[in-house]
Order: C-alpha cells, then sequence, then structure tokens
C-alpha cells in the first residue's frame, strides 16, 4: 500500500536508502533541502502486509524520484498515484523505469549514473574562473548552442533561471575563458553536504579537441573533493558516455526517465 510520509517516517526512509546514493541522488538530495513538510514536495512509501518498505518516491513540482532498493515495484499502484499527482518527468534505475513504462504512457529514455572515483593530486587551473553575474547570458547562448535545451527556449529567460539558482547558492559554475569568450563550462545541478551531481558540461565547437572541458571539470572536481563532497553525473546517449568517460566519471548504475504524456491534476 502506497502512503504520504510525515516527518516522523524520516529515519525509516533514511535507513531504506542506506548510503548507495547514486541509485536515489534527487531523491536523496530533495529530501535533505526540502524535508518532509515543505509544499514543494511530498514523500511516499510502499509498505508491504508485514510493514515493509519497498519502494519510495519523492515528488518536487511535477517531477518524481523513485527509488526500490530491490528494483520491484507496484507499477500499476505507483503510475496510477504518479498520474493523480500530474507528474510530467519519472526517474528511476533502470529497473523501476522499465516497470513503470507498462503503465505509464510516455517516452522512456535509459542511460548511466556516473561516480567520479578518482581525483586528480593536481589540476591546470590556467584561464578557470568561476561564473561571475554577468556571465550568464554568454553561458546560456552556449548551453542553447550544444542542445542542452529546446531550440525554442529563450535564452534570456534560461540565463536569469540560471543567474537566480547561482545567486542564492544552489549552484556553483565554471568556465574557461579563450580570447575574451566563454569556451567551455561545467556546473553543478545540486549539492548536498557530502554529495553533488555536476552537468551543464560543454564546449564551444570552435574550441573542441583542445581538453578545455576536462580542465574545466577536474578544476571543479578538485575544488569539490577538497569539501569532502562525492561528485556524480546523468548522462545519455552514446556522445554523453563517452565525454563522462573522458571525464573519470564511471557509471554505477544504469538510469532511466519517463517524459509522462497526457498527465493532468485529478
Amino acid at each position: 500500500m502506497i502512503i504520504r510520509c510525515q516527518s516522523d517516517d524520516r529515519d525509516d526512509i533514511l535507513s531504506y536508502m542506506g548510503t548507495d546514493y547514486g541509485k536515489c541522488l534527487y531523491l536523496y538530495l530533495d529530501l535533505m533541502q526540502f524535508g518532509f513538510d515543505s509544499p514543494e514536495v511530498s514523500v511516499w512509501k510502499d509498505e508491504s502486509a508485514d510493514g515493509r518498505i519497498v519502494a519510495i518516491a519523492l515528488v518536487y513540482h511535477t517531477t518524481a524520484h523513485l527509488f526500490s532498493r530491490e528494483g520491484e515495484v507496484d507499477s500499476g499502484a505507483w503510475a496510477e498515484l504518479l498520474r493523480r499527482m500530474g507528474v510530467r518527468l519519472a526517474c528511476a534505475e533502470a529497473p523501476v523505469i522499465r516497470a513503470l513504462a507498462a503503465n505509464l504512457p510516455g517516452r522512456a529514455e535509459y542511460g548511466m549514473v556516473g561516480h567520479l572515483t578518482e581525483i586528480p593530486a593536481e589540476v591546470d587551473r590556467s584561464g578557470v574562473r568561476r561564473a561571475e553575474e554577468g556571465d550568464f547570458e554568454e553561458i546560456a547562448r552556449l548551453l542553447h548552442d550544444n542542445a542542452f535545451y529546446d531550440t525554442k527556449a529563450d535564452i534570456p529567460t534560461i540565463a536569469d533561471q540560471m543567474r537566480t539558482r547561482w545567486a542564492r547558492g544552489f549552484t556553483r559554475n565554471y568556465v574557461i575563458e579563450v580570447d575574451g569568450e566563454i569556451a567551455s563550462h561545467i556546473c553543478t545541478k545540486a549539492e548536498g553536504d557530502r554529495l553533488v551531481v555536476a552537468g551543464g558540461g560543454c564546449t564551444s565547437p570552435r574550441h573542441r579537441m583542445k581538453g578545455l572541458g576536462i580542465r574545466v571539470f577536474q578544476v571543479l572536481a578538485h575544488d569539490l573533493a577538497a569539501e569532502g563532497k562525492d561528485i556524480y553525473s546523468f548522462y545519455y546517449g552514446e556522445s554523453a558516455t563517452a565525454y563522462n568517460w573522458r571525464l573519470g566519471l564511471v557509471p554505477c548504475c544504469e538510469w532511466g526517465r519517463i517524459f509522462c504524456e497526457g498527465v493532468g491534476h485529478g
């Protein structure tokens, strides 16, 4: 039976998740940031007849992050809950998404969660710096041109969203400048006290094959490791997989997501 969790369920939920964070990154990070009492999130658990937790989920606005230690879920019951809550994107380990896909119409996509296991003792910081307030228009254009956003996306809006997250301390952005222009970028997509999700890695086509992407990532990774934080990423497709391997982000689990169709609040 799937029921909504309350704040006194916190210890049970954290115990069920354990420390294998690569399988529940955003669930863990959002739970740490928002807790159980925020209007922005709701936490759910599926219990067996004998009271054992068999799966959990955190719903943040219209995105759901699910986790099952055994990788098996009551796909029909979870799909019904997600439809009722108006979820438009459901994410989990690949076995969970494959099960959900049978009952939750939409486009499923599969990739990997990468984990950085080796940090270089020294890094080349030449040309690398932290992004500043005035950089985000250029960063947004670079990401847009690298197909990180739909081609209809409005670059000033993207820049404003990134700038707001940066100003609130939700993310940090690193760039490399070449001849006065931002040639490469990387950022943290989410941060917690012990782990981060890195993303937004891209390099201008005019400056590729020069090792800039690796250099800016290594500086970010070196700084995060100095704070005692573990570094993860999500990637999909052959080119992204190859790029993450070059960065040293090796797969720790197969990941999946469903872009749900025909979902509305019920």
